[in-house]
């Protein structure tokens, strides 16, 4: 169902240079496609640099630059960009104080980060973007939010995150839950809740993301670290987000990373293969229900030369040599899809798309 029509990249590093990762993309009201991506040290470094990228095509891209430029050195910020319902550009995700130079934000030891709080912000115009509003977690843990800030059609806003254990270890951390946070007044207030809870106390979550469909039912997908027989599950509300079913199956083995509202009731679900089959990127379409979720393709779309840079598992503990990642789909105006991912390959290393055919 799907066909490559294009690749390229939307940013390059030199070899020696940079990491990038975290690449999302949404659509200002003129058809400007807006890419964020974050750019660090290396992978694990505490030294995060959101930047935004422009694009009239999705094949010609603007030099990155930073987003927040004053926060350089002081702050390092994981951010995720998404459209409103009324055109706007949302902005959020994680922030980690910078202690010094050369620090870490992840401990293999406490397999888990450095404490960290939330941030979000919107752009009126996906060009300027203002200071990020910072909020404290309403349960001791580390957040780990790669899905940024949902803007629902009634305009309640939502941010999903998994809780990890912290270095700092200063209480116990409950990992088997992922938490969501609703506002209903257009962000003065968060109420903090419990989504949805997996067996067994020391399960994890992971790359979790939270999307309305075209009908209204809100659909959450995860990587539930170290199920390996369903490590992709999703939870399902059709009562506005007051009740959620779940976790169940998505169907195949892989990593999760974001979901794309398409149509009425399906979601594209973009993930990471490792693994098995094709290493690569692959893409699913789904039309989920409280019963199944209801696969209806499921391919891959941009494959890989190598799973990993030193040859390892592509298991979680082995996250830092990962060479490619974090696949995002926008559904373009004239029905084309543009995937991007960030990679660490033979052929180039930075921030990658492929624009897909349906």
């Amino acid at each position: 169902m799907f066909s490559v029509i294009s690749e390229g990249f939307v940013f390059k590093s030199d070899r020696t240079g940079p990491t990038a990762c975290g690449p999302r993309t949404a659509l200002l009201k003129d058809g400007t496609l807006v890419c964020t991506y974050m750019t660090q040290t290396c992978i694990g470094s505490n030294d995060f640099v959101p930047n935004v990228s422009y694009s009239s095509d999705g094949a010609t891209w603007s030099a990155g630059k930073p987003i927040w430029p004053q926060h350089i050195g002081k702050k390092s910020s994981f951010v995720s960009v998404r459209p409103t319902p009324d055109g706007r550009l949302s902005l959020a995700g994680m922030c980690f104080e910078i202690a010094g130079p050369g620090e870490k934000f992840w401990s293999d030891e406490a397999k888990g980060m450095k404490e960290n709080r939330l941030i979000w912000c919107v752009s009126e115009d996906g060009r300027h973007f203002p200071e990020p509003k910072a909020m404290d977690l309403p349960y001791y843990a580390s957040a780990e939010q790669p899905g940024g800030l949902l803007v629902r059609k009634s305009g309640e806003m939502v941010m999903i995150y998994a809780s990890y254990p912290t270095i700092e270890k200063r209480a116990p951390v409950i990992t088997n839950h992922l938490v969501m946070l609703s506002s209903k007044d257009g962000g003065k207030s968060f109420t903090p809740g419990i989504l949805g809870r997996a067996e067994g106390s020391d399960a994890t979550f992971a790359e979790s993301w939270i999307t309305e469909l075209g009908n209204g039912t809100l659909i959450a997908g995860s990587w539930l670290l170290d199920n390996k027989q369903n490590p992709d599950v999703y939870f399902i509300s059709v009562d506005g987000g007051k009740t959620f079913a779940g976790p169940k199956p998505m169907g195949f083995q892989g990593q999760t990373t974001s979901l794309t509202p398409y149509g009425v009731d399906k979601v594209l679900v973009p993930y990471n293969q490792r693994k098995q089959g094709t290493i690569g990127v692959w893409l699913a379409l789904t039309r989920p229900d409280a019963n199944s979720f209801n696969l209806e393709v499921n391919t891959p779309v941009w494959e890989a030369k190598l799973a990993t840079r030193s040859n390892t598992s592509g298991d979680f503990s082995e996250w830092t040599d990962y060479s490619f990642g974090e696949p995002q789909v926008t559904v373009m105006p004239d029905g084309t899809l543009l995937l991007v991912l960030w990679c660490d390959q033979p052929d180039g290393k930075g921030i990658r798309y492929v624009r897909l055919g349906v």
